[in-house]
């Protein structure tokens, strides 16, 4: 049942990504990546096995709309999960805001190279504003998470 829920909701932010979303990028006005954003909160709120589950279903779900080598962006995905989950048990243990929007803002940066390299080019304005706006709105998923659902009582006193 959780199968169909992930694939479901990465129908979702794939067509979202790739529809109305990437128009105010194309035009230079940036927007936040919503797949990088779900990947962060999957890891940084979730458990690990779904976040691999969730990268994998999202990848497969880009690469069946891409001109890039099949399984091209669900490895990419997979490699941010894990790079994520590993900044996260190693460096950033204490889950605060400004840690998690650090482990986020690496995550859109490398995000950035990778799409430049595979692109050849890069849109600096595009990227810079798409930064922010995923901070942004990074933020608004940290506050929903962990203030509303009251995650912050659960993780005091131990580790994530």
């Amino acid at each position: 049942m959780i199968y169909f829920f992930l694939v479901l909701a990465a129908l979702i932010v794939a067509s979202l990504t790739l529809g109305p979303v990437s128009h105010f990028t194309l035009a230079g006005y940036g927007a936040p990546n919503l797949v990088v954003i779900t990947i962060w909160a999957f890891v940084w709120f979730g458990n690990i096995q779904i976040a691999y589950r969730w990268a994998i279903i999202l990848g497969l779900t880009l690469d069946f709309v891409s001109f890039l080598p099949f399984g091209f962006w669900a490895a990419i995905l997979v490699l941010l999960t894990y790079l994520t989950n590993q900044l996260k048990d190693r460096f950033f243990e204490l889950s605060s805001l400004f840690q998690s929007l650090l482990v986020l803002g690496l995550q859109l940066v490398l995000w950035e190279i990778i799409i430049a390299l595979s692109a050849r080019q890069i849109l600096t304005t595009a990227a810079i504003f798409s930064l922010f706006y995923s901070i942004l709105f990074g933020s608004l998923v940290y506050y929903v998470f962990a203030v509303r659902y009251k995650l912050l009582q659960r993780w005091l006193g131990r580790r994530l």
